[in-house]
């Protein structure tokens, strides 16, 4: 009885040590590391250069750092990785340049793998009972319903536009991208959901990302006439004050309408 209690106490005081160390960690990235790599950011980009090779170094550093700390604190590597993203800058050439070369990469090699890692992790044999095929089907309406019903009525709610609209948001609402699928490959990694559970949910997924367009064109962009928001971009300005020498920037027509 005295070694059970001390196993559960033990347990208990690493569980809340990670969750400590978690919390000190995501403090640390977004106050010290932030503001070194925004104060050196800003100093490389008064030298005009922004793109020195030491500095991008560091930060593909400081991003495998920030996932090892992660996988060896057992909270996932893609934690530490998402974590350091944040932190980076978002402007200058840094955006301009890097980012799109990184997602000739992330895009056109390794998202490819992952998605076949995905599918052969997902064994459809394993529903060929009329049961589990029933509570795919189940959980496919609860997921589908529990993003729609919410967008649609807040959405008329508060905007107060026309049914259509709202449907049309509430379709939107339905995708789930990549992180869905990181997050069932995470659960599936660590043992939380089982392979058939893991298998139902990457279904609900696909069907719902691959069912939005359809939707979204037979509810709403059938009907859709672009010509009708071209006559308001006069009316559409958005009255942004002249700041360094920069002109006021019409809005698009199309977002402040949609």
């Amino acid at each position: 009885m005295v070694s059970i209690t001390l196993m559960i106490n033990k347990y208990y005081f690493l569980m809340y040590r990670v969750i400590l160390i978690s919390i000190g960690f995501v403090i640390f990235m977004f106050t010290i590391v932030r503001w070194s790599v925004r104060r050196i950011h800003q100093f490389l980009v008064e030298r005009n250069d922004e793109m020195n090779r030491f500095f991008l170094i560091g930060i593909f550093l400081l991003l495998i750092a920030s996932s090892f700390f992660c996988e060896i604190l057992g909270i996932h590597a893609f934690f530490g990785a998402f974590i350091a993203g944040i932190i980076c800058p978002k402007s200058g050439r840094f955006n301009i340049e890097l980012f799109p070369k990184l997602e000739l990469i992330t895009v056109e090699l390794l998202l490819p793998l992952f998605f076949a890692a995905s599918g052969m992790r997902t064994n459809l044999g394993s529903l060929n009972d009329k049961f589990y095929g029933g509570i795919t089907v189940l959980i496919f309406a609860i997921a589908a319903l529990a993003k729609f019903l919410p967008a649609f009525f807040m959405t008329k709610i508060i905007t107060r536009r026309s049914w259509t609209f709202s449907t049309a948001v509430g379709i939107l609402m339905n995708t789930r991208g990549l992180v869905e699928l990181i997050a069932l490959n995470i659960g599936l990694q660590l043992n939380i959901l089982s392979p058939r559970l893991f298998t139902m949910l990457i279904i609900m997924a696909l069907v719902t990302t691959f069912m939005t367009c359809p939707l979204l064109w037979l509810v709403y962009l059938r009907n859709y006439k672009p010509e009708e928001f071209i006559n308001d971009t006069d009316n559409n300005e958005a009255d942004v004050p002249e700041a360094n020498g920069l002109p006021k920037v019409p809005s698009l027509p199309m977002l402040t309408k949609f």
